[in-house]
C-alpha cells in the first residue's frame, strides 16, 4: 500500500468528515434558533388538526440526518479503503 496514497485519503477522510459535521450543525441550531426565536412556529401541528408539532417533526429529522450522514460517511471512507487496499 502507497503511503502518499494512504496519506492524502486519510486527509480526504477528514475533509469529508468536516463537511458532513457542519451539514448536521446547521440542521441542529437551526432547530435550536427556531426554538428560542420562533417557538410558535414549532408549536404549530404539522397538519390541521393533528397532534404531532413541527418542533417533532424537525428534531426526528435532525436524528434521522445524523444517522444518514453517519452512513454516508461510513460507505465513503470504506470504499475507498478498499480500493487502497486492492492496489
Amino acid at each position: 500500500m502507497n503511503p502518499v496514497a494512504r496519506q492524502k485519503q486519510g486527509a480526504q477522510n477528514i475533509y469529508l468528515g468536516v463537511a458532513l459535521t457542519l451539514i448536521l450543525v446547521v440542521a441542529y441550531f437551526g432547530f435550536v434558533a427556531l426554538g428560542a426565536f420562533a417557538p410558535a412556529l414549532l408549536a404549530k401541528p404539522v397538519l390541521g388538526g393533528g397532534t404531532v408539532t413541527w418542533a417533532f417533526a424537525y428534531g426526528l429529522f435532525v436524528m434521522a440526518l445524523g444517522v444518514i450522514l453517519t452512513g454516508l460517511y461510513v460507505l465513503v471512507v470504506n470504499r475507498a479503503e478498499a480500493r487502497l487496499a486492492g492496489e
